[in-house]
């Protein structure tokens, strides 16, 4: 992606489903196999992982656009200066005139931004309310990953699971 000119939702969705979202699917979904769950709990936890990692890479990007250096260990818009097309920067992009698409792009494909060009492409984030969406999104995956272990009995596990669920979103940065 780092590459590319332009990245829609759907592609950056797939993409992230086939990392994030597959390792915690993975993780989430061993557990289960190994605790002897039925096929019904077996699939719930799968999709909870599936959507955790979802919600959880959209929030590490927010973290890693805006993330205070002191908090995350990363400079404020790291992502950016790296080119990422992260969901945020997606949701930028898709809400901006012509204009701010031109800077994003710029910005995007340079091979070392400046700190002039970060601060405007976090002015576009203002502007567009791409961190206010990118949040929409990242707490409605949660939601429905936590919908999912409505069918598991409850447990030190489910409880676990479900305030993990919570804390994903709530990360300070």
């Amino acid at each position: 992606f780092e590459k590319r000119t332009e990245v829609k939702t759907e592609e950056y969705i797939d993409m992230v489903e086939k990392k994030t979202g597959a390792l915690i699917e993975a993780s989430t979904k061993t557990g289960s196999l190994l605790g002897n769950g039925s096929e019904k709990e077996v699939s719930c936890l799968s999709e909870y992982g599936r959507l955790m990692g979802i919600a959880f890479q959209i929030q590490d990007d927010i973290i890693g656009i805006m993330g205070e250096k002191e908090k995350t260990g990363k400079p404020i818009g790291s992502d950016i200066q790296k080119g990422k097309w992260t969901f945020p920067i997606v949701k930028a992009y898709q809400n901006s005139n012509a204009q701010n698409k031109k800077i994003i792009k710029k910005t995007l494909s340079k091979d070392q931004e400046s700190e002039e060009d970060t601060k405007k492409v976090i002015e576009i984030f203002k502007e567009t309310e791409a961190i206010k969406i990118s949040e929409k999104k990242s707490k409605d995956l949660v939601k429905e990953a936590k919908n999912n272990l409505k069918n598991i009995s409850n447990s030190k596990a489910k409880d676990f699971l479900l305030e993990l669920a919570d804390f994903s979103i709530e990360r300070e940065f």
